[in-house]
């Protein structure tokens, strides 16, 4: 009212506002004709005469491709009728509750990871087993039409809560592609961390975040990446590989036999130092065999070697980027790589070894007459006996049975290109003669044991104490070796292959070298005295070798014992202590024999 009671102005009861904030002309004298005014325009409100919000309009947007401007409505049914009659005409529409931000209608089409964690459309089914880079489970995209450069384009719709994302996303490169893997993990990562993430995965390899987070420690290897490359390569712990030789990385796993050629670990733990020693050397530092400088110490770097599978870096960066999204960390926490970049010197470069806790065994020497013994692992890895050499064999045992012709006096002059051809045969038959051998021209053991083999031996049936064991190689096949001890004090390494269970008196087979397998969950406690209530002093992961601290027939391992006494090796030391295990939490299985060598 004006000073003369004239009434000028009246505040209406409810107003209507649009979304962007901008007055709907009317005014109402109740809240139901204010809303049903409002009904026609999305993502509208409605405020009392006090200005408080009493009512908001919903709305739904109908976008008929990513990227696009929705056409919007205040009914759900309305926007899903338009939708409907879009994709009925070839389209690929979808439907976002634009209050909520929730797709509530997905497009005919769009892409996703599947269960098996291959790449599947909604129409078309499995598109490849090899999902991109930056699909993550529960994520459902869209292809982006225009793309150049022949390179597909997405578009993210929406995460596994049906939150609408629209954002575009680069299906060329994963930036933990790209991380420097010589840094370490942020400090955010942890053993408990990492842990409680595979346990709410239910991953068998639960329990092996403090073995991950040493060998970043000791080698310099980012702990994340670890974690990632053993997920991969084992199917979150699943594979068959994994499970029978406790190998996390599909190390020495050739295409062509992988079960066969893949290596063996005694423990879970050892292969991860191991690998995490071996990438450290081989891949990640300037000097090493397969570095490749153009793209750094990076997944795209160790791709160019590791694995034929082309999609191998942008698969281990997929589980990184999952690892860091559940643990609400991001890529930026992580050192991308740059030339000139001094990253943290490795604490050790020496090769890992296991200490075994001193297994009891024997030496099968085959049709060798004595097993070699070297000093060093590596000093037998090209000379070891590969079996019967002639015409039309190759490979690496090929050319170092050339290089040892040409030094010898007869001084062939062979080509030493792996390839055993008429001049090798000659040069072989030369060279029995020569030594008063029958000269087939073909190299058996006995030919090689006098070109290669040291000085000392182990016949067969030698009784041996094994105290250490080491990764290697057998020309290019990954191959145990084992340190043996003799009862005169002779020591060397020994390929693991020639070595058996111990054998007693009347040639029963006896052993102290077992299998754990854990009765429950996927860890076994080692305690300090044989009392569940001691102190725990160790900790076993399912698979894991251990040594007891007596010898069992291998047939069988004795039942009703309530705690099993065994040798615990310190990793560092080598130092050995007793330790027991309940036989209620885990069984001991005999390590099998090896294959009888020829």
């Amino acid at each position: 009212k004006d000073l003369t009671g004239k009434l000028v102005f009246q505040v209406p009861d409810f107003t209507d506002y649009r979304k962007d904030g901008t007055l709907i002309p009317g005014d109402f004298s109740s809240q139901a004709a204010a809303q049903a005014a409002l009904a026609q325009v999305p993502a509208g409100i409605v405020k009392n005469a006090q200005g408080q919000v009493v009512f908001v309009q919903g709305a739904y947007g109908v976008y008929a491709g990513p990227q696009q401007t929705p056409q919007e409505f205040a009914q759900s049914a309305t926007a899903l009728t338009t939708a409907a009659q879009l994709n009925a005409a070839g389209g690929n529409a979808y439907v976002v509750d634009l209050s909520a931000n929730l797709v509530v209608q997905d497009p005919p089409n769009y892409d996703y990871m599947n269960p098996s964690g291959g790449w599947s459309s909604s129409q078309s089914g499995v598109l490849s087993q090899s999902p991109p880079s930056f699909a993550q489970p529960g994520m459902k995209y869209i292809q982006i039409s225009g793309a150049t450069s022949g390179q597909i384009q997405y578009f993210a719709l929406s995460n596994q809560n049906g939150t609408y994302l629209g954002t575009p996303v680069n299906s060329g490169e994963n930036p933990f592609q790209t991380v420097d893997l010589r840094f370490p993990a942020p400090a955010s990562v942890t053993a408990g961390q990492i842990d409680q993430w595979l346990a709410q995965n239910q991953s068998p390899l639960q329990g092996l975040g403090s073995s991950f987070m040493n060998a970043q420690q000791l080698y310099g290897v980012d702990a994340t990446y670890l974690l990632a490359h053993a997920i991969w390569e084992t199917g979150w712990g699943n594979s068959s590989i994994y499970q029978a030789k406790n190998n996390l990385f599909g190390f020495g796993a050739y295409d062509t036999n992988p079960a066969n050629y893949a290596g063996s670990f005694p423990t879970s733990d050892y292969s991860i130092r191991w690998v995490a020693w071996f990438v450290r050397q081989q891949y990640l530092s300037r000097n090493g065999n397969f570095y490749v400088s153009a793209n750094g110490p990076t997944l795209d770097g160790m791709g160019m070697h590791y694995a034929t599978d082309p999609h191998w870096p942008a698969g281990i960066a997929s589980v990184m980027t999952q690892y860091v999204t559940d643990n609400q960390s991001s890529v930026s926490d992580y050192t991308q790589y740059r030339t000139g970049d001094f990253p943290p010197k490795p604490n050790s470069n020496t090769m890992p070894v296991y200490f075994t806790g001193g297994a009891k065994g024997t030496i099968q020497a085959g049709s060798l007459s004595s097993l070699p013994l070297y000093a060093q692992p590596s000093q037998g890895y090209n000379t070891m006996y590969p079996g019967p050499l002639q015409i039309n064999s190759s490979g690496s045992a090929v050319k170092e049975l050339q290089s040892q012709l040409n030094a010898s006096p007869l001084q062939p002059g062979l080509l030493v290109d792996g390839q055993f051809g008429p001049m090798t045969e000659t040069a072989v038959k030369a060279w029995q003669t020569a030594n008063n051998l029958p000269a087939t021209g073909v190299c058996d053991a006995t030919m090689w044991s006098r070109l290669f083999a040291p000085s000392q031996g182990l016949p067969t049936g030698t009784q041996v104490t094994i105290d250490q064991v080491q990764q290697g190689w057998m020309g290019n096949t990954v191959s145990q070796w084992d340190h043996v001890v003799v009862s005169t004090g002779l020591s060397g390494w020994v390929d693991a292959m020639y070595v058996a269970p111990q054998v007693q008196s009347g040639g029963q087979a006896f052993t102290n070298w077992f299998r754990v397998n854990a009765l429950s969950g996927y860890n076994v406690n080692v305690y300090e005295a044989a009392s569940s209530t001691a102190p725990v002093v160790a900790t076993l992961h399912q698979g894991d070798d251990v040594v007891t601290a007596q010898t069992y027939p291998a047939s069988a391992f004795p039942a009703g014992q309530n705690f099993i006494a065994v040798q615990i090796a310190n990793q560092q030391t080598g130092s050995i202590s007793t330790g027991y295990i309940a036989s209620t939490q885990a069984t001991l299985q005999p390590l099998a024999s090896p294959v009888s060598p020829s």
